[in-house]
């Protein structure tokens, strides 16, 4: 057995029950704002709210939460320094709808930036590789965790490493079958009888779950939101990890780019990255092609 992470230092472990949530209603990260498939006078006042800021991706005022919706929203969140999650929070809103437009010396409309956080300090985990950057059809009703999340993370995942449209819904599609479509964070039955189980959107379990709480914890981040996830996900494909995984990620991230359909992209980090005990193939696969079905139905 693997060596355990000491956390002795960060005090008691976060331990959650087998029905612990993923949390789309994180006031930080989602708000009672409207989100990507919403539709309606909100949306409208969003959207035109970006175009009045010159934010063209942002494409028609339609009234419709859309990709491009979520691109405007990215765009404009680089330029006013906040963190570019394509998610409309209060922070974004504030700055996006109840800040007066402000020109510059041409005359040509600008963002104001806010101060910037401070950024996430990744130097504990070993040596950071520099990697490209880039910026459910049948129920889609019943899946609302799904058509939150798997969107935005699609989205990430093609901006941070360059994926292609069935690249990025691969991963995801895999991510959503590990988290029973993003309903859950914490195993429901965990197979290694005494354990804790598999956690968060890789479900990582032993070193890689311990690694995770003291990655969370380390940046003052809630282990059940997004930016946690992601920022941990992110942090696995692009460094070498000697005390968990080693440079399984780094190389999932640039052999991926080497699958070009779908079937063999979703095959790969199933076998690869994530090398589940039952890896229920047809499923992820399903998914995935779920993923690309979204995003399409949004463009």
């Amino acid at each position: 057995m693997e060596e355990l992470l000491d956390l002795s230092s960060y005090g008691e472990v976060v331990r959650e029950s087998p029905t612990i949530k993923a949390n789309p209603n994180n006031p930080e990260v989602f708000g009672g704002l409207p989100k990507q498939g919403d539709t309606g006078d909100k949306v409208q006042e969003v959207q035109q709210a970006l175009a009045d800021k010159g934010i063209t991706s942002v494409g028609e005022v339609d009234g419709a939460f859309g990709n491009k919706t979520s691109v405007g929203i990215q765009e404009f969140q680089e330029k006013a320094g906040l963190p570019r999650t394509g998610v409309l929070n209060q922070a974004t809103y504030t700055q996006l709808v109840e800040t007066p437009v402000s020109f510059d010396e041409e005359g040509k409309t600008q963002v104001t930036p806010v101060e910037k956080p401070e950024a996430l300090d990744f130097s504990s985990f070993g040596e950071v590789i520099s990697v490209p950057n880039s910026s459910a059809t049948s129920s889609s009703s019943s899946l609302p965790e799904f058509n939150l999340i798997a969107p935005r993370l699609f989205n990430d995942l093609k901006r941070d490493f360059g994926f292609s449209d069935t690249q990025a819904a691969a991963f995801v599609g895999n991510l959503a079958v590990e988290t029973d479509q993003f309903k859950t964070l914490q195993e429901y039955n965990p197979t290694v009888e005494g354990s804790r189980g598999g956690y968060g959107f890789a479900q990582w379990t032993g070193p890689r779950r311990v690694a995770y709480e003291k990655f969370a914890k380390d940046n003052n981040l809630d282990p059940t939101s997004y930016e946690a996830n992601y920022s941990f996900l992110k942090l696995e494909l692009t460094t070498n990890m000697p005390e968990t995984i080693g440079n399984i990620g780094v190389n999932t991230a640039s052999r991926l780019k080497d699958k070009q359909d779908l079937q063999s992209a979703s095959d790969f980090v199933t076998e690869y990255f994530l090398r589940p005990g039952v890896p229920h193939t047809d499923k992820r696969r399903a998914a995935a092609q779920r993923v690309l079905d979204l995003v399409s139905e949004g463009e």
